[in-house]
């Protein structure tokens, strides 16, 4: 017989009122853990606060997590769901720090925040993706982080052009300075970004009046259409979600026409309805020059 009642599991299909959204998420993450037969490998010397690969024998996919302090916002997973949820947790993840408290000789791990040997930066997982710097102890880059990072480690708004100069000086003081993989990709999000504004600067100078909508396809566009396509370049993904009938395939296939010219994009992939693809290949053949396959 069991000591206690068990917790009672909240709702799939409906937030209680007691929690925030952000917190439902979680708790329905944390139940859907614990009904799993996840194994975990330990992939290093810490029994706590390690890498681990998590495998599921029934979709037989495997993920890696890092428990990188007894704080939930420097935990990472590499599975899609951690990515974009926003929480900084996910099944994984719950269910291998559930796993580690389970066991007694772990408990003082969980009770003191954990002081790593090496310095490194990771992301922090919220509603906005972080670069943060943890500082091993004794560890001192000469005052090279300030003004760049806050009390907290976490990059300032603005700097993200910095990064690489840093990383260059850490590793030249601490030689087993770690930039994590997601950091990696965050900075090259932030060029990309960077490089896709550049962009619009040059090729929209004046906005929706720019003289490259002039012959960009084989219509006029409305200012409208001209301010969705000049989002899209910027944004790089965006949700176009005018109204019926006003035009968002001819604002789709000039941006796709922008990309081409300038982005050094090679092929399209449209993916629509079945009754809709003769249709997308009569509009691209009509308003540009450019070859359509369809894929029965």
């Amino acid at each position: 017989m069991e000591s206690q009642a068990k917790k009672k599991k909240v709702p799939y299909y409906k937030k209680p009122e007691r929690m925030s959204l952000e917190e439902w998420q979680t708790e329905l993450r944390r139940q859907f853990a614990a009904d799993q037969k996840f194994e975990v490998k330990n992939m290093g010397d810490h029994p706590v606060f390690s890498d681990f690969e998590v495998y599921n024998p029934e979709s037989d996919k495997s993920y890696k997590v890092s428990v990188r302090d007894n704080k939930s916002s420097f935990d990472f997973c590499a599975c899609p769901d951690f990515k974009i949820n926003g929480l900084g947790t996910c099944k994984h993840i719950e269910y291998v720090v559930a796993d580690l408290r389970r066991l007694k000789r772990n408990h003082k791990y969980f009770k003191q925040n954990h002081q790593p040997a090496y310095s490194s930066l990771s992301i922090h997982y919220g509603k906005e993706r972080r670069i943060r710097l943890k500082k091993a102890e004794g560890i001192s880059f000469d005052g090279f982080e300030s003004g760049c990072f806050d009390d907290q480690g976490f990059l300032l708004p603005g700097k993200t052009g910095f990064i690489e100069t840093f990383i260059g000086k850490a590793v030249e003081i601490d030689p087993g300075f770690r930039v994590y993989p997601d950091v990696l990709d965050l900075i090259r999000e932030h060029k990309e970004a960077e490089r896709r504004k550049e962009l619009v600067n040059r090729l929209f100078p004046d906005g929706i009046n720019s003289g490259i909508f002039g012959g960009l396809i084989n219509t006029d566009l409305y200012p409208y259409q001209k301010e969705g396509v000049i989002r899209i370049i910027e944004a790089g993904r965006i949700l176009l979600a005018d109204e019926m009938g006003l035009g968002k395939t001819i604002q789709a296939i000039a941006a796709m026409e922008i990309f081409a010219r300038f982005l050094n994009v090679k092929r399209v992939l449209i993916i629509c309805p079945t009754s809709l693809k003769y249709q997308w290949k009569r509009e691209i053949e009509k308003f540009t020059s450019r070859d359509v396959i369809i894929v029965e």
